[in-house]
């Protein structure tokens, strides 16, 4: 509020149309009595994510989000959409890239809905992916073992983080996306 202010102080409107992004966003992120959204929640925020995004790396980011519209009241665990789109402009921009290119897509397909996100950066070595879908079983084989349940240390790595999640809540329904 203090930095709008200072934005509105000095008329400069994007200041304010920043801070109120940042802090819609933080209101989101820190609201613990919600954990889960529907995807049409999720957008919007993941919008207004995107926005910050532009507004640092400019002309350098382009985002399309396209999601079937029957799809936008499918609950998911908040975030999941946010923190993939991250990983996307940490692990996938080079600084020589002219445009880092992002693609969220989803549609009905006949095993249910699906959810891409895509970009057009350097992709990962086959070592990750191979790291990733190893991190994927033990997360699935933790949370199926109920022992081992409340022992899980889950986190740090956004992949990680959103798998899990998506796992817990959908359990043999969710399958891993591609890489």
């Amino acid at each position: 509020n203090v930095i709008s202010s200072r934005g509105m102080l000095s008329g400069d409107e994007e200041i304010c149309n920043l801070c109120g992004s940042l802090a819609s966003m933080l209101r989101y992120t820190t609201n613990t009595k919600e954990r889960n959204a529907t995807i049409q929640e999720e957008l919007y925020y993941v919008e207004k994510y995107c926005y910050l995004l532009k507004s640092r790396y400019s002309h350098k980011i382009e985002v399309e989000i396209v999601i079937a519209e029957d799809m936008k009241k499918i609950v998911i665990p908040k975030m999941v959409l946010q923190q993939i789109i991250e990983n996307c402009v940490e692990h996938g921009f080079c600084e020589d890239m002219l445009v880092l290119e992002i693609g969220v897509r989803g549609e009905r397909i006949k095993e249910g809905w699906q959810i891409s996100i895509r970009d057009n950066g350097n992709g990962f070595q086959e070592e990750k992916i191979e790291e990733l879908y190893q991190l994927f079983q033990l997360i699935e084989d933790q949370l199926n073992n109920e022992e081992e349940l409340y022992e899980s240390e889950i986190g740090g790595m956004g992949l990680a983080n959103s798998y899990a999640r998506m796992f817990f809540m959908f359990g043999k329904q969710f399958f891993v996306i591609t890489f």
